[in-house]
């Protein structure tokens, strides 16, 4: 029997997520989303999920609840629902950014077990990398449980400690980001010499995915990868002198850097 699952404060993730488990066949009428504008849900409830501006009335009638809102709106909502949710258990996923699981547990309910999930954009197209963790009390079927909702959108990776997870939202959480600001130097490159920007836009992307494709297919690492294409003197190794002239791979590696310490620093805002 498919349980009810309830999306509180339904947006452009969580309305991802809902997307993705309709596609892998999970009944419409079990899913609840939640958000004060309802109208803004109107391709959901075309599809037959249940929508509401009520987050009470969505939370009461679920067996999953799936905490969806931004960072600063969440303890107040959490406040707001924790009476609702007193006499109740349902699982709680929280895909929100920098909420720690004893947070979640210490305003929503201590006697609630809790898995924080950490998709990324890719969601949208069934393509996401999903960090996962748990509080120690999730019984082991509640975490396939949360697995499979969120392999329905992509693929999984546990952690076992808040820190990795931090890094997991640093590296995949924000990762898509990352890789359109290249694509969108790429384009204009493309532009600037001659190229029309549908051109320059369908080579980029084009390049793009078949670099990650071949990268996940390969037995040969990144490194060897970039090597095998990289004839000395060549177009490739010209790009790459730039790159390294301007020392790209630090730039990288502190932008990846930048974003897990702000992950920590919304999970512990005292000591930051």
């Amino acid at each position: 029997m498919q349980k009810y699952i309830a999306f509180i404060g339904a947006g452009n993730m969580a309305s991802s997520i809902i997307q993705g488990l309709l596609t892998q066949g999970y009944p419409a009428d079990h899913i609840i989303a939640s958000r004060r504008h309802v109208a803004m849900l109107s391709h959901l409830s075309e599809q037959g999920v249940l929508t509401t501006p009520d987050n009470h009335e969505a939370a009461s009638k679920a067996d999953i609840i799936c905490l969806g809102l931004k960072p600063q709106l969440i303890t107040q909502l959490m406040q707001d629902l924790a009476p609702t949710l007193a006499d109740k258990n349902p699982l709680v996923l929280s895909i929100v950014t920098g909420i720690s699981l004893d947070t979640i547990q210490d305003t929503l309910g201590k006697h609630l077990h809790v898995v924080r999930c950490m998709p990324n954009l890719a969601a949208t197209v069934g393509e996401s990398m999903t960090a996962l963790i748990a509080t120690p009390d999730t019984t082991a079927d509640e975490k396939t449980e949360a697995e499979q909702y969120c392999q329905s959108f992509g693929k999984t990776v546990w952690v076992d400690t808040e820190d990795k997870f931090d890094v997991l939202t640093g590296l995949s959480g924000s990762g898509p980001a990352y890789f359109f600001y290249l694509m969108e130097a790429m384009i204009n490159a493309g532009v600037e010499l001659g190229l029309d920007k549908q051109q320059a836009t369908a080579l980029t992307l084009q390049t793009a995915a078949g670099a990650a494709t071949l990268a996940q297919k390969s037995d040969e690492d990144v490194v060897a990868l970039r090597q095998r294409i990289t004839s000395p003197n060549g177009t490739t190794a010209a790009a790459i002198a730039e790159f390294d002239a301007g020392d790209a791979k630090t730039t990288a590696s502190n932008a990846v850097k930048a974003a897990v310490a702000r992950a920590t620093a919304l999970r512990n805002p005292e000591s930051s």
